[in-house]
């Protein structure tokens, strides 16, 4: 039988522990808890990722790219600067690109941290 190794590869961490939550109804983002604390927000299709972070009254997502640091080896760099922040609205949630522009608005916070993550993983096809 051969062992199992948790997502993160860490030989310590539980290979068990859920640490994935889908967003919203369409099903393709997922929010990953990793074992470190950081939140990553992933979409299918698409390599790069997100890192959700909380601030004063809301969250942040900053942009990981996922490059190749050494011939064979691969991680996710990310950017300096967040690329949106969000916030509660009213009775909604909106999420705010760095500009000022609103990109989302939705009435729960997971909705609002989808649609972002949409806007900024875009696939195609």
């Amino acid at each position: 039988m051969q062992p199992t190794t948790a997502l993160c590869g860490h030989d310590t961490c539980d290979p068990y522990v859920r640490r994935n939550s889908v967003l919203d109804e369409p099903g393709d983002v997922v929010l990953y808890h990793a074992c470190d604390g950081v939140r990553h927000v992933f979409r299918d299709g698409h390599d790069d990722g997100l890192i959700l972070t909380a601030t004063a009254g809301g969250w942040a997502l900053t942009r990981e790219r996922h490059v190749e640091v050494e011939p064979g080896r691969w991680a996710l760099i990310p950017d300096a600067e967040p690329v949106c922040t969000g916030r509660p609205d009213g009775d909604h949630w909106i999420a705010v690109h760095h500009t000022g522009r609103t990109i989302a608005r939705t009435d729960t916070l997971y909705g609002c941290v989808a649609r972002a993550a949409r806007f900024y993983l875009r696939t195609s096809g």
